[in-house]
């Protein structure tokens, strides 16, 4: 899938985008690329909602998961997440937009509202469903969450986002991000480890995963310039060479004990 993903959150970046891809057109008709961008927040012109509610518990039952709770309606914002999708639903029927779909961080949040969508009348379910974080070097949970977004809640494409966790996994991670100084430090014990660079080191582990996927997956990377491009492309070429055992896995491997280890592994922060 040839995707540009975008949001007003982004600051200018769908003028941005638009600009570019308008002056690309005859090269790159609009046939040839997917665009994704978001709604929730900055009006209804947008795809896809996203997602602005969060819980922080440990049970199924509790995450509203349990067998027999797929219709309960679970408070305004469920509410308020069914109406922005049926409105949708109408913009799809007049051919205004393609796809639906929801994006958002918690995946059990994510589940449950997915499998609510898919048990609420029109009874359609999510055509894509995007999380961000959670199939990355340090964080690899979406793994566990496909089976059960596409058996029980129906969604026609996944997509994963941010290999480097919102820029977590570089050796300075930015200030406003929410990982505790705990991970923080681990994070810069594991850029010790062998010399691609844990940037490199991370794209290639959440790419690896994409690629290997039962279904197709893509992954949406954040890139700032044209060097970064080539560097990801790179990337996807040396993992796509590889065989099963390498010393890029070797290493992936030992950065990912440094989390373990620190207690941070598979581990989400809290969204507020």
């Amino acid at each position: 899938m040839c995707a540009f993903d975008t949001s007003a959150y982004y600051g200018p970046s769908e003028i941005v985008l638009g600009n570019i891809l308008e002056s690309l057109r005859e090269e790159f008709p609009r046939s040839s690329y997917q665009l994704m961008t978001k709604c929730g927040r900055y009006g209804v012109s947008s795809f896809i909602i996203h997602l602005q509610q969060f819980v922080k518990v440990d049970e199924r039952t509790a995450y509203g998961l349990a067998e027999g709770d797929e219709a309960k309606i679970r408070g305004e914002g469920d509410q308020k997440i069914l109406d922005a999708y049926h409105e949708l639903q109408a913009l799809q029927s007049e051919g205004l937009v393609r796809k639906i779909g929801i994006t958002g961080y918690p995946l059990p949040t994510l589940l449950r509202l997915a499998i609510l969508i898919l048990h609420t009348p029109p009874y359609k379910p999510l055509d894509v469903l995007l999380s961000y974080s959670h199939l990355c070097l340090q964080n690899a949970t979406y793994l566990e969450f496909i089976p059960h977004f596409y058996k029980r809640a129906q969604v026609g494409q996944l997509v994963a986002a941010s290999p480097l966790s919102m820029g977590l996994l570089k050796s300075d991670p930015p200030p406003w991000h929410p990982a505790p100084q705990e991970l923080r430090q681990a994070v810069v014990d594991a850029s010790k480890i062998g010399n691609m660079g844990l940037p490199n080191l991370a794209t290639g582990y959440s790419l690896r995963h994409t690629i290997s996927a039962e279904r197709p997956l893509p992954l949406v990377v954040g890139i700032s310039t044209p060097r970064e491009v080539h560097e990801c492309v790179k990337v996807w070429r040396d993992v796509q060479a590889e065989g099963p055992s390498s010393e890029r896995r070797e290493i992936e491997e030992q950065a990912r004990n440094i989390f373990r280890d620190a207690g941070y592994l598979d581990w989400s922060w809290a969204s507020p």
